[in-house]
């Protein structure tokens, strides 16, 4: 009677432990689920700009052309520049083959310093092509360009090749900095790093099955 009782007690202790270990097993499925599925951030396309800069105002429209080989699901545009010193409305427009995307209205005041201009999608949108990004400011004159706004350039086309900026239909051999930033689920970076380096993404795979079947076979 007493080692039954015994190997009762041992069998309720294994029963406990697989239980346990497949209530660990299950919650390392549902984190790695939500962890590939959770949505970051990644830059597709990143102009970088030397301390040289550019005014744009009444008759000086400043376009960047970029040149997008892959779509991304863009959330915003990030632009580095010195606003107007005096209450005057800015805009800026994407056009997508010439098709408008998204129009900004900017009322920013600036104090002589830079800042950066973060120009938010309502919605985010998976863009691709050729896109043109114009900065406009209607209300300023030539006569006044030391309250006009400025972007960062780089003259030398050298940050990025897939793209230039111009001034109204003059095309220039530089970029304007900015950023496009997009999101996609962390499942899709895998994808790509599949699709790159297949070898090396098999291997992490097979370590992680590795990780999980140990996980599984604890006591």
């Amino acid at each position: 009677f007493p080692m039954i009782l015994v190997l009762i007690s041992v069998l309720r202790i294994h029963l406990f432990l697989w239980t346990l270990s497949g209530l660990l097993f299950l919650g390392v499925l549902i984190w790695l689920y939500v962890w590939l599925h959770a949505i970051i951030e990644f830059t597709p396309i990143s102009i970088t700009s030397s301390d040289k800069t550019v005014y744009f105002f009444d008759t000086q429209v400043v376009t960047q052309k970029i040149i997008m080989d892959d779509p991304a699901l863009i959330t915003r545009l990030e632009v580095p520049w010195y606003p107007p010193t005096v209450d005057t409305p800015v805009t800026v427009e994407m056009r997508r083959y010439g098709k408008l995307v998204s129009r900004w209205h900017i009322n920013d005041i600036g104090d002589g310093s830079s800042k950066v201009l973060s120009l938010v999608f309502p919605t985010p949108q998976y863009i691709d092509g050729r896109l043109d990004i114009s900065f406009i400011a209607l209300k300023i004159d030539r006569e006044h360009l030391a309250v006009a706004p400025r972007l960062f350039l780089e003259p030398l086309d050298e940050s990025f090749s897939l793209g230039n900026y111009r001034i109204g239909d003059e095309e220039k051999g530089g970029d304007i900095q900015m950023r496009l930033i997009a999101q996609e689920e962390r499942v899709d970076v895998f994808k790509q790093a599949f699709i790159q380096d297949p070898i090396r993404s098999i291997a992490r795979v097979l370590a992680w099955c590795v990780g999980l079947s140990l996980v599984a076979t604890l006591p």
